[in-house]
């Protein structure tokens, strides 16, 4: 039996809407970097996190999300954890759904994929605070 390797991101998104086909295929839909809002706190109704990882093929790993902020590093959601098992070729897709969650003030988040306790995966959320006469630049 071989040893059981550490877990890796391969792929890492937050989208308003994440889905597994039910060939594996995975699809995110509508992925962002930063959330506008006209004064805090501001609430991201619903969105996904989307992510490919890879280990051990046909092994089972505990997987926990964390969204943190400051210095501190306080975590903005509830104990999120998901077990997961890996494919024959050693990957495997994750979606995890998110609802109202609340970022108290402007600035940077840092949403976090944990595996026995060590990151193995980081997606930045940039949450800006906007004047009702100014509109966000969308990208072309």
């Amino acid at each position: 039996m071989k040893d059981k390797q550490k877990l890796q991101t391969e792929l890492m998104v937050l989208c308003d809407y994440g889905t597994i086909s039910k060939e594996g295929k995975i699809s995110a839909i509508g992925i962002f970097e930063e959330l506008y809002n006209f004064q805090p706190p501001i609430v991201l109704n619903k969105g996904f996190i989307v992510a490919t990882v890879s280990g051990t093929p046909n092994t089972n790993y505990q997987i926990t999300l964390k969204a943190e902020h400051g210095a501190k590093n306080e975590n903005l959601l509830p104990n999120l954890e998901t077990n997961i098992q890996t494919s024959p070729n050693g990957r495997a897709n994750l979606i995890i759904e998110l609802q109202g969650v609340t970022f108290p003030h402007p600035g940077e988040y840092s949403f976090k994929l944990y595996s026995d306790g060590k990151e193995i995966g980081e997606k930045e959320l940039k949450v800006v605070r906007v004047k009702k006469e100014e509109q966000p630049k969308m990208p072309n």
